[in-house]
């Protein structure tokens, strides 16, 4: 392809016994380091032959893998999903550690490799994501306690959009048990909201992915609402929250993290 030539090129132009003063390089900021260093290892671990890394990967779709059924996006352009906004720090520290890709997405086939990472490799790819996606890093996680009754607004919110449907709650989707559901359908799942109060950031489910989860992740099957006002009385009053998609959204998320 162009692009293979273009790096082919590039490679070759750079075979030269030239010497660079210490000037000339560019000097990377401690950021741009810790950049680098992940993408470097991201590179050498092939993680874009399974997941979208930065906008380029997904080679395992060349297997003829059904949609729906390939591993997750982890970071798209600048202004689509960044890993490092969607999920804590910690979690994924852990995750990295010792993958629990049956838990989150247990339909998926393909699964996610145990590299024997050590704490000081683990880290270096949790900084990148964090640091390439612009994320608060170390990340502190908000203190919201909501009351009672924003809680039973969330899950008369919850119930009516019907989130159980596609999402995995206490082992079901789609109205079954996981066991029940056919191969056809299992494209069509969405990852365990069980995890979702020690794997998810608040800030990015609230200001990101319920708003406009397509400008997150092109092609996903996540519904887009207006929250607000508009939402269908059956499923919330216009008067409740005084119709604020903001202050809805919120309390869908503070009862789905409970």
């Amino acid at each position: 392809t162009d692009e293979q030539i273009d790096l082919i090129v590039t490679v070759i132009a750079g075979m030269t016994d030239e010497k660079l003063t210490a000037q000339e390089p560019k000097q990377l900021s401690p950021a741009e380091f810790q950049i680098e260093r992940g993408r470097w290892a991201v590179k050498e671990l092939n993680c874009q032959g399974c997941h979208l890394v930065e906008g380029r990967g997904w080679a395992i779709r060349a297997t003829g893998i059904p949609a729906g059924l390939e591993p997750p996006m982890v970071s798209g352009t600048p202004t689509q999903l960044q890993q490092g906004q969607r999920t804590q720090p910690d979690w994924l520290f852990a995750f990295l550690k010792a993958p629990t890709t049956g838990l989150i997405r247990p339909w998926l086939k393909a699964r996610m490799p145990t590299f024997g990472f050590s704490d000081g490799e683990a880290n270096v790819l949790v900084r990148y994501f964090a640091l390439a996606g612009h994320a608060q890093f170390p990340y502190e996680s908000p203190h919201v306690q909501p009351t009672a009754e924003e809680l039973a607004i969330g899950k008369k919110m919850f119930e009516g959009l019907q989130c159980a449907k596609c999402h995995i709650v206490e082992g079901k989707a789609l109205g079954k048990p996981l066991a029940e559901i056919p191969e056809e359908d299992l494209g069509q799942l969405a990852p365990n909201l069980s995890l979702a109060y020690d794997r998810l950031q608040r800030d990015w489910l609230v200001n990101k992915w319920l708003p406009d989860p397509l400008s997150q992740q092109p092609g996903t099957r996540m519904p887009q609402y207006d929250y607000g006002a508009a939402l269908p009385a059956k499923i919330l009053p216009p008067e409740v929250l005084n119709g604020d998609a903001r202050k809805r959204i919120k309390v869908l998320v503070d009862y789905v993290l409970s």
